[in-house]
């Protein structure tokens, strides 16, 4: 072989050395590049657990505050210290935080921004248990959605009747009031309490089911159901969604309604309260007086079959007895033909400490549909049978002064004169002063990152044992993020 040959090869042998050289290194650099890219992968999933993480914190750290002061809104309902921007901890890589929220309630003057705070459940109109009248009362730009709604509920309560269920809380108090003297009508045909629907509706969505209803019945102009007036839900039919252009946010009837606000059973002390219908032992154990169970004795033993549907029933209530029954034969100083009359006992002074005793409805949870008269607005108070706007602007003007212990029962309405005892029986059944199901969005996030989860959550309280247990959980982070996070200056403390 000669030298030029020899050179030839070499060069050869090289130029193959470089190519495998070549693309050994783009290999090396493509499984660099694949480790680089699932490692920054996995640390972005991790980051996104993180903030599902930092936001489930919010969700039962906001519950707890519900279930230990359930009779002091102004601990969860706007309460910026405790709700916004909370630190959870701090990885040495990333801060994490949570912000619950919801939107300002609805009245005349705001209609548009969020509080730091929960809603609860029983602020808004249960559409699963409202009466036909309280439907028929919400503010629908198209009445033809709300009387689709009311033909909707209208199947179901026929079946609830003709099924034997009992009617409404409310209706069935005024059946019985009529027994005990109290004034109302009786129709010994419950058909004609045709305004209880059975649960229906499992989650608002599920409203779009009905004829008619659209996002925009539901919602509103809240497009991305951040609760704030954004340029593109003010500029009329330029882009959607379509809206007014009044500078105001419309958010539709979800602003008035809910499909969950179950009661439990229990006292102010978390404690099972006493079944009106059940044993007088307990009834006696539990602080009722001798006079108020001796006319329970008495009715039973008048009506058998007679059950109490609220405990207002007892209020200055009376019962017409015929001397024979009461074995009253020898008392010569009446008439047999002149009738007895039993009284309960129960006054104005006696009705808060019974509202928080007693119970027609013992255990739970069970379907109310009651209003929380400390929390709903006036907006809503007044879609009730028997409240007005005038009332209802005189409750929500007069619940900000009272002292801790008259919130625990609606009582206060009949003790600082709002109402008289005839409208008082007549609304009570609708009302009660404590929730047991709030409903949140919250914000997990990570600075500086800026990762972040939105979800929307139900929880009930229960009875005050154990933890919170979530009813209803969606995530709303496609939607975007609805708040401003941290600035440095103030995560820095600045």
């Amino acid at each position: 072989m000669n030298l030029s040959s020899l050179k030839k090869t070499e060069g050869a042998v090289l130029l193959a050395v470089l190519v495998v050289m070549m693309l050994t290194s783009m290999v090396v650099v493509s499984l660099l590049y694949q480790l680089r890219a699932e490692s920054g992968a996995a640390a972005a999933g991790r980051r996104v657990e993180q903030a599902w993480g930092a936001a489930m914190s919010g969700i039962y750290y906001a519950a707890r505050l519900a279930s230990e002061h359930p009779f002091e809104p102004e601990v969860w309902l706007d309460n910026p210290t405790e709700l916004h921007n909370r630190l959870v901890y701090d990885d040495g890589i990333a801060k994490w935080y949570f912000t619950v929220y919801w939107a300002r309630d609805v009245s005349q003057t705001v209609t548009a921004g969020v509080r730091y705070g929960l809603s609860d459940e029983a602020s808004r109109l249960n559409v699963n248990e409202a009466e036909l009248e309280s439907l028929r009362r919400l503010p629908a730009t198209d009445e033809g959605v709300v009387e689709a709604l009311i033909a909707h509920s209208g199947e179901h309560s026929l079946a609830r009747a003709q099924q034997g269920r009992d009617p409404s809380p409310a209706a069935a108090a005024r059946d019985h009031a009529s027994f005990l003297g109290l004034g109302g009508q009786r129709d010994d045909d419950d058909r004609v309490y045709d305004n209880a629907p059975t649960r229906t509706f499992s989650n608002l969505n599920a409203l779009l089911s009905v004829d008619g209803w659209s996002w925009a019945t539901l919602y509103g102009e809240d497009a991305n159901l951040n609760f704030l007036l954004e340029r593109t839900e003010d500029d009329g039919d330029v882009t959607l969604p379509l809206d007014n252009q009044n500078g105001r946010l419309d958010r539709g009837l979800s602003a008035f309604l809910t499909v969950r606000n179950d009661q439990w059973a229990v006292d102010q002390r978390n404690a099972k309260q006493v079944d009106l219908n059940g044993p007088l032992e307990p009834l006696a154990t539990n602080g009722l007086t001798e006079q108020t169970l001796e006319f329970l004795r008495a009715v039973r033993k008048a009506r058998p079959a007679s059950r109490f549907r609220h405990p207002v029933e007892l209020l200055n209530a009376v019962v017409k007895l015929d001397i024979g029954e009461e074995g009253n034969a020898d008392d010569e100083s009446k008439k047999r033909d002149e009738p007895q009359e039993v009284r309960s006992g129960v006054g104005v002074e006696d009705i808060a400490f019974l509202l928080d005793r007693v119970t027609t409805e013992p255990g739970g949870p069970h379907a109310s549909g009651r209003l929380n008269v400390h929390t709903a607005s006036a907006a809503v108070l007044s879609l009730l049978p028997g409240i007005d706007e005038s009332l209802a602007d005189a409750i929500v003007a007069s619940r900000d002064d009272l002292e801790l212990e008259s919130r625990k029962t609606i009582a206060w309405l009949l003790e600082k004169g709002l109402v008289d005892a005839d409208k008082f029986r007549e609304i009570a059944p609708q009302l009660t002063a404590r929730s047991f199901q709030y409903r949140m969005r919250v914000v997990g996030y990570g600075l500086p990152a800026g990762n972040y989860r939105v979800l929307e959550a139900v929880v009930d309280v229960g009875d005050g044992a154990g933890a919170p247990r979530i009813r209803y959980l969606r995530d709303l982070t496609r939607l975007g993020l609805p708040l401003p996070l941290l600035s440095s200056e103030e995560e820095n403390g600045g």
